[in-house]
């Protein structure tokens, strides 16, 4: 009998591929052993060279090893915007690798600051997830009304917890809780009717191509798949285990990653242009270009070295000098 493993799920398109690359390194860095399957839309990395095929259960893949574990790319045919996609794609790659122990999805703007055993013991206390900027959203809030008065004309009933409002960047389950996967499925699939299809995001890509959501379209369901996660959470029957926003590092003390929140990724940003704007780096602008220092490499050594010293010379700036 094979020993059971962890899983890692990621899912990109168009530049996120540097952000996959960051989380692959980092993860390497802090012992992660096992399967990274990637899937994605359009082109895979220019980075990638790998004609190494593999077909696990129903996902086709072309993989290559990265240290201590496999990275698999999967080329995906749907229609749904990707951050849509999340619960699906877990549970696809949970019926088919039948030998696992914890699977973790993570955005491909993060980047694991924290050694992997830490996640493995988390995912024993119950579903992983992690509190957001937004947080709290309290019972009565317009959000959480509306949650509970849409869902029900689906036989959906909510039942108020806790005023916390998860991020939907990181989830974590082991085979004890994978009902919560199929909950999150049942809650999105409800909630496409009022947003026109889970084709549509107000996430993803730069605004001139991404597609948005639906004028008319309440506010309720504004960040549609983490707002479908917070509703899951009133209607789970899984206990979850949920760190605060220090977890993404979106304040100061025990920080298990960062989470590169926004439409301006690390990978976008021009340090000098908003050092003059009084606008320093954060910390995951550092540990995005510090991760890049060792494995994948997705960009040319002189761009890394640039970056990283216009991110030093940025931030050491914005000690004396940005905005209040």
């Amino acid at each position: 009998m094979k020993e059971a493993h962890d899983v890692i799920c990621t899912l990109f398109e168009g530049d996120y591929h540097y952000g996959v690359a960051a989380l692959v390194n980092s993860l390497s860095a802090k012992g992660y052993k096992g399967k990274v399957l990637a899937g994605y839309k359009g082109a895979p990395p220019p980075w990638f060279q790998s004609d190494r095929e593999a077909r696990i259960g129903e996902l086709n893949t072309v993989y290559t090893t990265q240290g201590d574990f496999e990275l698999h790319f999967v080329k995906l045919d749907t229609d749904y915007h990707l951050t849509n996609y999340k619960p699906d794609f877990m549970l696809m790659v949970a019926r088919s690798i039948p030998d696992w122990n914890t699977i973790f999805y993570f955005d491909p703007d993060i980047v694991i600051v924290r050694k992997w055993q830490y996640f493995r013991d988390w995912a024993l206390a119950g579903v992983c997830l992690c509190e957001d900027v937004n947080s709290p959203v309290y019972e009565h809030n317009p959000k959480r009304s509306g949650w509970r008065s849409y869902f029900s004309k689906y036989g959906i009933e909510l039942k108020f917890k806790s005023p916390v409002y998860v991020n939907g960047g990181c989830v974590g389950i082991t085979k004890e809780n994978i009902n919560f996967l199929e909950e999150w499925i049942e809650i999105q699939l409800a909630m496409s009717d009022a947003i026109g299809g889970l084709s549509v995001s107000d996430l993803g890509l730069p605004k001139s191509t991404a597609p948005r959501l639906a004028y008319d379209v309440t506010q309720i369901f504004k960040l549609t798949d983490q707002d479908a996660l917070n509703a899951t959470l009133e209607y789970t029957r899984s206990t979850c285990s949920i760190l605060g926003p220090e977890g993404m590092s979106f304040k100061h003390g025990s920080n298990w990653m960062t989470h590169a929140v926004g439409g301006k990724k690390p990978w976008r940003k021009n340090f000098l242009l908003d050092m003059f704007k009084a606008k320093p780096p954060t910390r995951a602008d550092k540990s995005f270009w510090s991760s890049l220092s060792v494995g994948i490499q997705p960009t040319s050594h002189s761009r890394l070295v640039l970056k990283k010293v216009t991110v030093a010379l940025a931030a050491f700036v914005g000690r004396f000098y940005r905005r209040g």
